[in-house]
């Protein structure tokens, strides 16, 4: 079975670990294949292959897979081949997406019957290969598309936000790129801080309800008002070649709201209409690049989740 598996953003500033949305248009495909036997195999190929562990026990897709092929009580060989088309380690939930892939094709393959809190909790164990430790925001997004709440407890509640139709939400990334750094993830979770003033508690919280509220109303406006973070990305934004330019160059190119998109290090923007998007990433960009740090740039919308992809052939 061949899934589309989205990219995805979370946190959109204050909802650490909690916000998240997928990313139209791009995507990993997951091909997964079930046959006599047991263990799991895993090929990778792709534009962004260079470096993703073929490794089972190393890869996210082959962890979550493990994980749910253990809890169904299941024996058979599950084979795992990735086209990696997400840039791994920038921000934008490469290995969520394998993951996502992957629990989504067993449920369907081996007809388990899961709902989605349960794809939810296996695939976010598949984290573990990129950040130490089980997280909800990226994979939810990949699963189930749109914009996300994630309530992390085991099995995590998700709440599915889909904006009102004809609303217009636009995104722009710049991605940085370079060598990939290990542990990057991890690392950008060791710099969070573990305790927070109450009026930092405040503002994020009430920056998450503008957030939400923006969503659910169409108000583009209203979601990227609340796209401030005073908690998370000060710690982080060190890390972000060009930080601090980039998001002034995104502001006065038109963006809404900018942030870094998960733990980094590229950044996205909303903006009401494409053609604004289309400014606001080069502008990005462009910022990186005065830093010495060349950049992608790239435009999306919210968009589906994992689904099958019928088309055979790459």
């Amino acid at each position: 079975m061949r899934i589309i598996a989205p990219a995805s953003s979370a946190n959109l500033g204050p909802g650490y670990d909690v916000l998240s949305v997928a990313l139209d248009g791009i995507y990993d495909v997951v091909d997964v294949n079930v046959e006599e036997g047991s263990g799991i195999s895993i090929d990778v190929r792709g534009r962004y292959a260079e470096g993703v562990p073929e490794d089972p026990e190393r890869n996210s897709a082959g962890i979550a897979a493990a994980e749910l092929i253990r809890a169904a009580g299941v024996n058979v060989h599950v084979h795992i081949s990735l086209r990696k088309e997400i840039p791994p380690s920038s921000g934008l939930g490469s290995s969520g997406a394998g993951a996502a892939g992957v629990v989504y094709a067993l449920n369907r393959i081996l007809g388990l019957g899961m709902d989605n809190r349960s794809l939810v909790e296996f695939a976010g164990r598949g984290e573990r290969a990129a950040a130490g430790t089980a997280h909800y925001d990226n994979v939810t997004a990949s699963l189930l598309g749109w914009f996300n709440v994630v309530r992390p407890e085991v099995p995590p509640s998700v709440v599915n936000l889909r904006p009102p139709r004809g609303a217009r939400i636009s995104f722009a990334l710049a991605v940085p790129i370079g060598p990939r750094r290990r542990g990057k993830t991890k690392l950008a979770r060791e710099l969070v801080p573990h305790e927070a003033p109450m009026d930092l508690a405040v503002w994020n919280t009430a920056s998450v309800a503008m957030i939400v509220s923006g969503i659910l109303m169409g108000d583009v406006g209203l979601l990227g008002a609340g796209m401030v973070d005073r908690i998370v990305e000060p710690a982080r934004s060190k890390m972000i070649p060009g930080y601090a330019k980039a998001r002034e160059a995104a502001l006065s190119a038109g963006a809404l709201g900018v942030t870094i998109s998960g733990a980094g290090p590229s950044m996205i923007a909303v903006a009401q209409n494409d053609a604004v998007s289309r400014k606001v990433a080069d502008a990005m960009a462009s910022a990186m690049e005065e830093e010495g740090t060349r950049a992608i740039r790239l435009i999306s919308r919210p968009g589906p989740g994992c689904r099958e992809d019928k088309l055979q052939g790459f």
